[in-house]
Order: C-alpha cells, then sequence, then structure tokens
C-alpha cells in the first residue's frame, strides 16, 4: 500500500511531539527507535525502514550496491532523521523540564497491573488470531503510551492514532475512505479484514497509558485505608 509509509512517518512524528511537549528531552525518540532500530536485534539484524523503497533488492544485474543511501541501514538513518524533524520546535523552549522521576510502591504496582493486562490482551489474541503483532509495533506503541500516559482527558486519542499507524492499519483505513480504482469489496468487509490486526496494539496501548492513572488512585486510597483503624478504635 503506497499510502502507508507516510501514515507510519506521520504516527512515528506525532508520538515523538507529544512526548517533547510532555517535557522529555531525550525520552522522545523511544518510540521511533525502537519501531526502526528494533529488528536489528533478532536474527540477520536488520532495521525496519518505514519507507518501502529501501527494502528493495540490494543488487542490480549481479551488481552490489555499494552507496550508503541504497542500503537498510542508511535508509534507516534517513527515516530516523525525517520522523525528528517535526519534533525539534517542541524541544526546550515552552515546555517545563521533568523533573527526576523515582518509582514508589504505587508506581511499581500499577506497572504490574499494567503488565498482567496487557500480557491477556496478548495471549488472547495469540489463541483467537493467527496472525500476531510484530513485537517493535508492540513496544514502540507501549513505550509511547507508558511515557505520553493520560495526563490530560483529550490525551488517549494520540495513543490511537500511533497505534493504529506503526501497526500498518491507518494507511488501510484512509485507503478505504478514498479507494482506487478495481476495488469491488465492500467498505464493511474491508474494515473487518484490517481493524484485527491493530486490536491487540490499540488495546495494550491504551492499557499502558493507564498506570499514572491507576498509581495515582493507589495513592490516594492508601492513605484512607490507613485512616481507617483508627477511626474505628474506640
Amino acid at each position: 500500500m503506497k499510502t502507508q509509509p507516510f501514515k507510519t512517518l506521520f504516527s512515528v512524528a506525532l508520538a515523538g511531539v507529544v512526548l517533547a511537549i510532555r517535557g522529555y528531552r531525550f525520552a522522545w525518540a523511544a518510540p521511533a527507535a525502537i519501531f526502526v532500530l528494533g529488528n536489528a536485534i533478532g536474527a540477520g539484524h536488520y532495521p525496519q525502514t518505514i519507507g518501502v523503497a529501501w527494502m528493495g533488492p540490494q543488487a542490480i544485474d549481479g551488481h552490489s550496491i555499494a552507496h550508503w543511501y541504497a542500503q537498510l541501514w542508511g535508509g534507516a538513518a534517513i527515516d530516523l532523521v525525517l520522523v525528528s524533524l517535526p519534533v525539534v520546535p517542541f524541544l526546550g523552549g515552552g515546555s517545563s523540564r521533568r523533573t527526576a522521576w523515582r518509582p514508589a510502591r504505587a508506581d511499581v504496582l500499577a506497572f504490574l497491573v499494567v503488565i498482567t493486562g496487557m500480557a491477556i490482551v496478548l495471549r488472547a489474541n495469540a489463541v483467537v488470531g493467527s496472525a500476531p503483532p510484530r513485537p517493535t509495533v508492540v513496544a514502540s506503541a507501549c513505550a509511547f503510551a507508558l511515557l505520553a500516559g493520560t495526563a490530560r482527558p483529550w490525551r488517549p486519542w494520540s495513543q490511537l492514532v500511533v497505534s493504529l499507524g506503526v501497526a500498518g492499519t491507518l494507511g488501510g483505513l484512509v485507503w478505504i475512505l478514498f479507494p482506487s480504482g478495481g476495488i469491488e469489496l465492500s467498505v464493511w468487509s474491508q474494515v473487518t479484514s484490517i481493524v484485527p490486526d491493530a486490536v491487540p496494539v490499540v488495546a495494550c496501548a491504551l492499557i499502558a497509558s493507564l498506570w499514572e492513572s491507576l498509581a495515582r488512585a493507589m495513592r490516594h486510597a492508601a492513605p484512607v485505608a490507613a485512616s481507617r483503624p483508627a477511626e474505628l478504635a474506640p
């Protein structure tokens, strides 16, 4: 799908912009770095480029393409630069720097609840579905959701857009709205065929974004629970 790289580029760049606005000076690059470089950890040690042209042949007529910009690593480096450029205007400037974060017991418990929820979603998808999402896609979406959180009531929309983009579904949905000639399938059949692939990624990202709210609720609940025995004492 020709439009998909642009939707993925937009989604990963959006993740960086949201994190930069939240005050992250370096962690804003985590979603893009995980998405592009995560595959290099596995067999082959090749990155996952955003542009499909970088996945072309590495040799033409038996001659190796030696130019760095025609190689996967060169393409991956260019992709990282492209998704980072929209973030530059939001770095420093008007956003306040984040203070050093030290995890408390409520934060640890919230993380455990979030990890358990994501494990349940991925396990259920492995049982029901036949095509589990790529680990780098889940990790990229969840890294963004963990860092972004739900500090504002309107924030979850960004988790949804980024998850759909990195999962490869956002481009499919736009393609359905603006189809090309020769497509005879109904809109419903096309939606039902591509949306299930994004459901586990979106679900994991939304669950991961709740950790701040869970930790805050646990911190508020602890003093209340501690004060009850004193109130009941004669």
